[in-house]
């Protein structure tokens, strides 16, 4: 007889893929195609038009990032290893929001301040944002970690019948 105890999954692994996700539909995709600007920078006028361009960027990153999730867990069932997941998945995120910036529009407004002060704050606004996602990130998957390890010292939390399955060889 043949005991199979389901894995749970690492949740400080998911927390850090979600972090990693959310970080790179959030902050990333969004400062590749429209970068922020110093503040008083652009047109007022053109302002609507701009934060709808931002959002439009986010869902699509978004909604790529849930599919490519999907595909990965579809993938992990049929026995596919983690390398080819990985390829898969990256090619299906990368490959049509490649297209999606190629056929969004550029930013609306010229830019008159001098690049260095630009570049200083394009980088220190993506270097915040991707601090902010890392501590989160992280922060959750100590706290989600720390959770499944109280739960499995507790002695009064033994496997139920949903958990164990028995095989005959």
């Amino acid at each position: 007889m043949q005991r199979r105890i389901r894995s749970r999954p690492d949740p400080f692994r998911r927390a850090l893929v979600a972090g990693a996700v959310l970080a790179g539909a959030m902050t990333v995709a969004p400062w590749l195609k429209y970068p922020p600007n110093p503040p008083a920078v652009g047109d007022l006028e053109t302002l609507a038009e701009r934060q709808l361009l931002y959002v439009m960027v986010i869902v699509l990153a978004a909604s790529w990032g849930l599919a490519a999730a999907a595909l990965s867990s579809g993938l992990h069932r049929y026995g596919w290893s983690e390398a080819r997941r990985v390829v898969a998945v990256v090619a299906l995120v990368v490959v049509p929001m490649g297209l999606a910036f190629a056929v969004l529009p550029g930013a609306p407004d010229p830019i008159t301040v001098p690049a260095n002060l630009l570049w200083s704050f394009r980088l220190a606004s993506l270097s915040g944002n991707l601090l902010l996602w890392t501590v989160i990130a992280l922060g959750f998957g100590l706290l989600a970690s720390e959770r499944v390890v109280a739960a499995t010292d507790d002695p009064t939390d033994a496997p139920n019948d949903d958990e164990v399955s028995t095989r005959s060889p």
